[in-house]
């Protein structure tokens, strides 16, 4: 036969750990909760079309259908974390709303980074490309895109 007060000693330290556990975790809830959060505040330095030729980025404004297109940027932020979502958004130059943008990407950014990729098929005509961090516009850039034969 199992002796009671055994059994009564058993569940009484289940209890104390049980006890102390909860306070434990309480004390870390209330830690975290106690810390300030600090958004992320990013700005951009410098930003502008660019291309790489010749093995350098080279600034541009106008380009022809086909070309590779990037936004160079320089980005500095607040926080350690130098990884970012951006969002970027080309607009019809008469239709400048995000809510009708003719293409939208998501990407993660570094600030470590220097060049966004715009992966679109352009046609020709006049355009505004847009880089967004939550609702704050980062860089608002017109571009051209003429057709080929065009010298």
């Amino acid at each position: 036969m199992v002796n009671s007060g055994l059994i009564k000693k058993i569940i009484f330290g289940f209890l104390i750990l049980i006890i102390i556990f909860l306070i434990f975790f309480t004390y870390l809830e209330i830690r975290h909760e106690s810390q300030p959060i600090i958004p992320a505040v990013v700005s951009v330095k410098e930003s502008y079309l660019c291309t790489f030729e010749n093995e350098k980025w080279i600034a541009k404004d106008i380009f022809t259908v086909g070309e590779n297109i990037y936004i160079c940027l320089t980005m500095t932020t607040n926080k350690t974390s130098t990884g970012f979502n951006l969002w970027i958004y080309v607009l019809d130059e008469n239709n400048q709303s995000t809510k009708n943008a003719i293409f939208e990407d998501s990407i993660k950014f570094s600030t470590n980074k220097n060049n966004i990729p715009i992966q679109f098929e352009f046609t020709p005509g006049k355009y505004l490309i847009t880089v967004h961090y939550g609702r704050q516009i980062l860089v608002e850039l017109p571009i051209e895109i003429i057709s080929e034969n065009k010298g």
